[in-house]
């Protein structure tokens, strides 16, 4: 079998969400497959473990469909029996269940011992993996499969890169839009842009400070409903603008209890899950920090383009500040 409409569905021009049916569908006719699964993996904070969940499936037979099975939803990659698995899939090494290894339920077992797994990685770290459940898969197959996975994991990396500068290239023109607005005085302005943050990072409540000592006031912070005032004063040290002040850098944490803030007072008062904030200038010296939170887990990390939206939020922010 030709591997051609393996090559089209990895260079065509749709996004990759369109393409992944048709590259499933030229994999497992490739080999011969009788199932060609798509799984992606996330980190559940309720579980404190990886859990893998069908997304996307080609079956030779299209009325035998996984997708709607809860069993291939939301499965724990550390439950017994998957750990080795996991650990070469992190390792970047194609899993091969074996007659010693099948006997796994919920999920390998189906796959009645002829089921290789190839891992996907994206800034180096396990993004996901497709399954190719064929009794036919030879060496020379998986080796060549191998490059073609690590093919398809780049297409979705490079996908997102673009749609990162994208994102990038809108929020600052919004920002730059609210700080060019003739109607609106100098605190709408700064509202304005907290809830601009709070939208662009899916955090719930945003605040900037103002800090001497130890001593944390409120000055501005939205939605207006967030149950705090203007002017209402917390100690430095049980925010996690603290370590934001110490370190003097962006402060990023998508989830405290997998930190190394989880014993934070911070949490242990305000119960705050996810944080992220940045030193604030006004005229050039230190001020306070502008700071974006929310009780709820923030499931992806931060990236480079937040880092790069949330300064120029600060920015912005200590300049109307100035005025």
């Amino acid at each position: 079998m030709s591997s051609q409409p393996i090559e089209k569905a990895l260079h065509g021009s749709e996004k990759w969400q369109v393409a992944a049916p048709h590259f499933l569908e030229a994999v497992g006719e490739f080999v011969n497959a009788k199932r060609v699964g798509l799984f992606q993996v996330e980190f559940s904070p309720d579980t404190k473990t990886l859990l893998a969940s069908l997304i996307y499936e080609w079956s030779a037979n299209a009325e035998d469909t996984r997708l709607q099975d809860e069993k291939f939803q939301a499965i724990p990659m550390k439950q017994k029996g998957l750990e080795k698995m996991l650990e070469q899939l992190e390792n970047r090494q194609v899993f091969v269940l074996s007659d010693e290894n099948n006997a796994i339920e919920p999920f390998l077992s189906v796959c009645l011992g002829a089921m290789a797994a190839f891992p996907l990685h994206m800034k180096g770290k396990l993004w996901g993996y497709i399954t190719v459940e064929s009794a036919e898969l030879d060496l020379q197959q998986k080796i060549k499969l191998q490059g073609i996975m690590e093919q398809w994991a780049k297409r979705i990396e490079t996908e997102h890169e673009i749609e990162e500068a994208s994102r990038l290239e809108k929020y600052l023109a919004k920002i730059q839009s609210i700080v060019d607005e003739a109607e609106s005085d100098h605190r709408t302005k700064i509202e304005k842009l907290l809830a601009l943050g709070l939208e662009a990072f899916n955090l719930d409540v945003a605040i900037v400070s103002h800090i001497v000592g130890q001593s944390y006031t409120v000055k501005y912070y939205w939605p207006l409903d967030a149950g705090l005032e203007h002017g209402q004063v917390f100690e430095l040290g049980q925010t996690y603008c603290s370590i934001t002040l110490r370190l003097g850098a962006v402060v990023g944490i998508p989830y405290v209890q997998e930190s190394p803030y989880r014993n934070h007072p911070c949490y242990q008062v305000f119960q705050l899950v996810s944080y992220f904030g940045v030193q604030l200038r006004v005229r050039g010296k230190y001020y306070g920090t502008v700071n974006f939170s929310s009780p709820n887990l923030r499931k992806e990390p931060y990236t480079d383009v937040d880092r790069r939206l949330l300064r120029q939020i600060a920015e912005e922010i200590g300049k109307l500040i100035e005025d």
